[in-house]
């Protein structure tokens, strides 16, 4: 695909891959944890679609009141043991190569995780931001390994959460309380059946909309029950949020 023009503003696609259903545990093997990993390791960022509303539980059934952070913590903490895991298997050996062969630490990593698109400049960012001694990986903590493969993991994968159902009632104070546990993370609060709607409404005349865009105009015959839903959708989703996300 080579993307399309909407207004004078180009449209660039990318590959998008939509992985199995992680649960808890995934990084032990669990679920489908085994392909859900190996299917990012060829990612260059990943997209994590949380329900912002509460209304899906863990196991995606419907519900009232669910605390979408739980779902967040659960897949930082797998996706960190999945990266500490690699990790572990090969760090008594490699630390001590490293240190008695003199060997250059982020170059060595870089080709160690080389499968993960782990650069050789991310390795040198994480350690100056963490203060480590690289240069005797040996002396390095439990605490320490952990740490490192926490930041190493978010610079080499970097994750947008996509707050979905941004326009249900629960959702502000969902988003609010997510963005105050997770101030690390880029949260974009998204609606996607307020997306469709107006791309439909475009595409049937009714409506000019620019994806993305904090507004629209409508040019065509709508009737009173689609005004109103427009109407909502400005309102509710495009004035508070700039965008459907």
């Amino acid at each position: 695909s080579k993307g399309y023009c909407v207004g004078g503003k180009r449209f660039v696609p990318v590959d998008l891959l939509d992985v199995a259903g992680l649960v808890e545990g995934a990084s032990e093997g669990k679920g489908l944890g085994n392909q859900f990993l190996s299917d990012l390791t060829s990612a260059d960022a990943l997209i994590h679609i949380v329900d912002i509303s509460g209304e899906t539980d863990a196991e995606g059934k419907e519900t009232k009141g669910y605390n979408p952070i739980n779902d967040v913590k659960m897949l930082e903490n797998e996706l960190d043991f999945w990266y500490l895991g690699i990790l572990s298997k090969v760090w008594k050996t490699f630390a001590k190569t490293v240190q008695t062969a003199k060997k250059e630490f982020a170059q060595s990593i870089a080709t160690q995780f080389s499968g993960l698109k782990v650069k050789e400049e991310d390795v040198k960012q994480v350690v100056l931001k963490l203060g480590y001694n690289s240069e005797k990986p040996a002396e390095w903590t439990e605490e320490q390994l952990k740490n490192f493969a926490h930041e190493l993991r978010h610079i080499s994968k970097p994750m947008i959460i996509a707050a979905n159902k941004i326009d249900m009632s629960s959702s502000q104070e969902n988003l609010r309380k997510l963005k105050e546990a997770y101030p690390e993370l880029i949260i974009i609060p998204c609606s996607a059946d307020s997306e469709l709607a107006l791309r439909e409404a475009h595409n049937a005349g009714l409506i000019n909309y620019v994806p993305g865009e904090n507004k629209f105009e409508i040019i065509g015959k709508v009737n009173d029950k689609q005004k109103t839903a427009l109407e909502n959708i400005q309102k509710n989703v495009l004035d508070i949020y700039g965008s459907t996300g």
